[in-house]
């Protein structure tokens, strides 16, 4: 005592008591920082778990996939549900004294700090369940001294803050269990498979002995079942636990399960995930979604086998999308065959492909608005040359021939190029690209001129689900809504964002929507292309439309009934073409397999589309497509829009005789010749009697009766004939008795006129004359 008084003389003298001054100062303002701090409210969650988990669960509340997305796998637990025995366990294991003391054991932490200056480190913690609380909440890996007089601080702000059943219930869903898992309550439903209220004394022990080694929850099992049956023990002896519940668990076999959590539909989840975003800034606890994820497990079935029966042809991935047509829903979303295979992780979906000739309804559907077509006009399946600024361009058919005159519910239905690529140069690049930005086709970015007429062909790069989005306006009577993946999402603290519902566009008429329905519903409209026994024949009412890009690259194939609407992709990821597989032996044979799947199931009704009141039927002329006439040879019911319909009398049939258009006369030559087929609007020619033949005079019937027919490819009856230059007679057709000899027939009219040679012979100079010429009669 003297030897200090003396120093502090000495100091006041020397310094004028200025050290005391400024000890004092800084005394006093730590005093005051540390109950300022102390005073300072915590923020309003500050006692929420710090570490949880993202849920993603599909249309029946099943879940679908939980992620560590905010640091963690947790599942909050109330206090109030925890079972009585395991408080107990735990406070005795863990904090004896929590309902006693202020957030420090003092005798503990006097413990702590002598091992402390003894070995340099702390080897014990000597902390309270509100120090742990404090330090989770901070993510301390390893005290320190500096970390270890902030964990006694917060501790005692936390108990002035808060009640002990508020810090109790927040250690119960915040203590790390191992495995990147939080909380009691997860850490039970993922190594015990139940929830912690149904876990049994021996398995409660566990859980709470793995706090002190987490790390290694399973190498460690052995370790921390020792330490539960000596904490079971131990509790029993101090009357923690009864007898009977001492002995019913102190030789149970723990067993612990494999940290397999749900993970089903993972290129859904991660899209939803994304769409969720867009809906809010704020911490996502929970999205529930439109998919059906049992629909999703059988599906996903279907399309691996399929794929796998297809690998021999290099068909190594598809996408599958299934939306509900009435609230625009996600049902199913298969974006590879295996998610974690080589290149799985893309989203067959979302690529964008070469949808090929499904982008040809659209064609039809448009012409159909402008009122350019009905469903019977005839569109030309020949070979036709289209200006370019460099070059033209000539469009070619799948089965690379042509077929003539063809009927608009054919060429639709039969997928032909030709007719489709005629139709859009009526229409308008710029007019069909327009329509397509309506309906949804974002990925359509470049010009026109960069498409060109092809564009009706599917040489654009889009995504099976703008593909899918946009033919919902067909089953949807013109309707184009967005899709929706998320019913509604939960944030972090309980409230509810549901995604803004937008009023469906009207971008089609109810009557063109139908007409597309029924043309590609029906597959009498198909059976040249793709036969009685494809793929896409199906027992119940459902369109479908292929398409299969440039050199076998890409499948893509869509179905819709009123109630769903289907699309499917098929291929290689890595753009490989496939060996001769169109979409109908490809991806057609995944969408045959899920729409029976569906119909078996009852999910697919037998149902037809409805048909609009404006709808009529006519009885046409199955190859010039206008009314009827009785000389029709084919007729059948076509239907129309009222005042759309076809007025005219067939004018193709006509006493005995087909008059096409001018332009069919290849296609006439190759595919009429059993017929007479007069060619309207082209230059006159000589149909009977052909050049060079020869005609014989049977001796045995009378001269006046043995005639040859003279007829001309024209309607008129005005053609004067001529024969060796004299005038012969007027009319078409017209006859000419035989005489012996050689003769130029010449027919003339309007201008014009044809010239053909024949040889009339006796039956003795016929003989010789094929003798030596090797010619044979007509």
């Amino acid at each position: 005592m003297w030897l200090l008084k003396s120093f502090k003389t000495f100091a006041t003298k020397l310094l004028g008591g200025r050290v005391i001054l400024i000890l004092g100062i800084l005394l006093s303002t730590a005093l005051i920082g540390i109950v300022a701090y102390l005073l300072y409210p915590f923020p309003e969650n500050y006692l929420e778990p710090s570490k949880y988990s993202l849920k993603i669960f599909d249309r029946n509340q099943k879940m679908i996939v939980e992620l560590n997305h905010y640091g963690g796998l947790n599942e909050r637990f109330s206090l109030e549900d925890t079972p009585d025995v395991f408080l107990r366990l735990l406070l005795f294991s863990e904090d004896r004294g929590f309902y006693k003391h202020i957030g420090i054991d003092f005798k503990a932490l006097g413990r702590t700090l002598v091992e402390f200056v003894k070995k340099g480190r702390f080897v014990s913690g000597g902390s309270t369940i509100t120090m742990q609380l404090s330090k989770l909440k901070r993510d301390v890996v390893k005290n320190s001294l500096f970390t270890k007089i902030l964990e006694i601080l917060e501790a005692l702000k936390i108990e002035l803050h808060f009640s002990k059943e508020k810090i109790l219930e927040a250690y119960l869903n915040e203590v790390y269990l191992g495995n990147n898992i939080y909380g009691f309550q997860k850490a039970s439903k993922v190594y015990f498979g139940k929830s912690l209220k149904d876990l049994n004394l021996a398995e409660m022990s566990f859980l709470i002995k793995a706090i002190a080694r987490p790390s290694d929850v399973y190498l460690s099992r052995n370790a921390i079942l020792l330490r539960a049956r000596k904490l079971l023990e131990t509790a029993y002896r101090k009357g923690i636990i009864s007898e009977d519940e001492y002995l019913s668990s102190i030789n149970y076999n723990v067993i612990l399960n494999p940290v397999i959590l749900p993970f089903s539909a993972p290129h859904f989840c991660f899209f939803a995930i994304e769409e969720a975003k867009n809906l809010t800034s704020a911490e996502i606890e929970e999205i529930h979604t439109t998919l059906d994820i049992d629909l999703y497990n059988d599906i996903s079935c279907i399309v691996r086998n399929v794929i796998k029966n297809l690998a021999k042809f290099n068909l190594s991935q598809a996408g599958l999308l299934l939306v509900d047509n009435e609230n625009s829903e996600i049902l199913c979303m298969v974006g590879s065959v295996n998610y974690f295979s080589e290149y799985g992780a893309n989203n067959g979906v979302l690529i964008k492909r070469q949808p090929g000739s499904t982008m040809k309804a659209f064609t039809y559907a448009l012409a159909f608005e402008r009122g350019i077509i009905n469903t019977s006009s005839i569109l030309p399946d020949i070979e036709i040359s289209f200006p370019l600024r460099y070059g033209r361009y000539i469009p070619r058919n799948y089965d690379n021939s042509f077929h003539g005159p063809v009927r608009v519910a054919e060429a639709l239905g039969n997928s032909y190029n030709i007719p489709a690529v005629y139709l859009l140069n009526k229409i308008g690049i710029y007019d069909y690209i327009s329509f397509l930005k309506k309906v949804g086709f974002s990925s359509i970015t470049k010009s026109p001129e960069f498409y060109g007429l092809g564009i009706t062909l599917g040489n654009a790069d889009v995504s099976l689900l703008e593909l899918v989005r946009a033919y919902m306006i067909f089953p949807n009577n013109g309707l184009y809504s967005d899709l929706r993946s998320i019913r509604y999402v939960k944030l972090r603290g309980g409230k509810i964002v549901y995604p803004p519902r937008k009023r469906p566009r009207k971008v089609l008429s109810e009557g063109s929507c139908f007409l597309i329905n029924y043309i590609l519903s029906n597959h009498k409209y198909k059976l040249r292309a793709f036969g009685v026994n494809s793929t896409i024949n199906l027992p119940f009412n459902v369109a479908v439309k292929t398409g299969t890009s440039k050199d076998f690259r890409d499948n893509t194939i869509i179905a819709y009934n009123r109630k769903y609407t289907l699309g499917i992709w098929a291929g290689d990821f890595s753009g490989k073409n496939m060996i001769n597989t169109p979409s109908a032996r490809g991806a057609g044979i995944i969408l045959r397999d899920t729409l029976l799947y569906l119909y078996n199931k009852e999910l697919l009704k037998q149902e037809k589309f409805i048909k609009p009141s404006e709808i009529i039927e006519v009885e046409i002329c199955k190859l010039s497509g206008m009314k009827s006439s009785q000389e029709c040879d084919e007729v059948e019911k076509e239907v129309f829009i009222a005042g759309k319909q076809p007025n005219e009398i067939c004018n193709w049939h006509r006493n005995g005789k087909i008059y096409l258009p001018s332009e069919y006369k290849v296609w006439a030559q190759n595919n009429l010749t059993k017929r007479r087929v007069i060619l309207v609007g082209e230059k006159l020619k000589i149909l009977s009697p052909h050049n060079g033949s020869v005609f014989a005079i049977e001796e045995s019937v009378a001269r006046e009766i043995q005639n040859i027919i003279l007829e001309a490819n024209t309607e008129s009856k005005d053609v004067e004939w001529f024969i060796n230059g004299k005038f012969h007679k007027k009319g078409n057709p017209t006859l000419l008795q035989l005489c012996e000899g050689e003769f130029t027939i010449e027919a003339r009219c309007k201008n014009e006129s044809d010239r053909v040679k024949i040889t009339v012979v006796s039956p003795r100079q016929l003989r010789l004359h094929q003798a030596n010429t090797n010619l044979t009669s007509d």
